[in-house]
Parts: C-alpha cells; sequence; structure tokens
C-alpha cells in the first residue's frame, strides 16, 4: 500500500521512531510528566505517525497532560549554514 499526501506525490509509509527510540521518548515522559498507561494511537496517516500519551492527575498536578510522540522522527531539512 502507498501513502499520499497533498505535499508528496507519494510515501511508502509514515515515518516512525525505531523501537528502541521509542522505549527512550516513554522514559523520558514517564521522568518528567509522570507514569502513563493510556495512549491515542493515530490509525491512519499519511506522514507521521502521532500519538498521544494521556499522563493522569495526581495529588500536586490537578490536571491531566498530554504529550505527543511521533514528530522528532522526521528528519529535519536543515539549511548547511546551520547544520
Amino acid at each position: 500500500m502507498k501513502w499520499f499526501s497533498k505535499k508528496d506525490k507519494e510515501l511508502e509509509a509514515p515515518v516512525l521512531y525505531p523501537e528502541e527510540e521509542i522505549e527512550i521518548i516513554e522514559a523520558h515522559i514517564a521522568e518528567h510528566y509522570g507514569k502513563f498507561d493510556k495512549v491515542f494511537h493515530e490509525l491512519v496517516s499519511a506522514d507521521l505517525h502521532i500519538d498521544i500519551a494521556v499522563v493522569e492527575p495526581t495529588e500536586d498536578r490537578n490536571y491531566y497532560t498530554l504529550v505527543t510522540m511521533g514528530m522528532g522522527a522526521h528528519r529535519m531539512n536543515v539549511p548547511p549554514e546551520l547544520e
């Protein structure tokens, strides 16, 4: 199956993190925002696979925290003068 986007004629598949990077990201979220058991997984994506980690409220933080995962998997085009 090929993916289509308005910008690109054809994409092979959405950009994803390798498994070892996912583990690092999840550990970072747990350390800085709190442990999470719920993740909203994007089901269909033409470009990037974006998930949302749901960190539940605590006594110190009485609100839900939503943390996105996925945007960093896409390599950015950096101008040579900024590399």
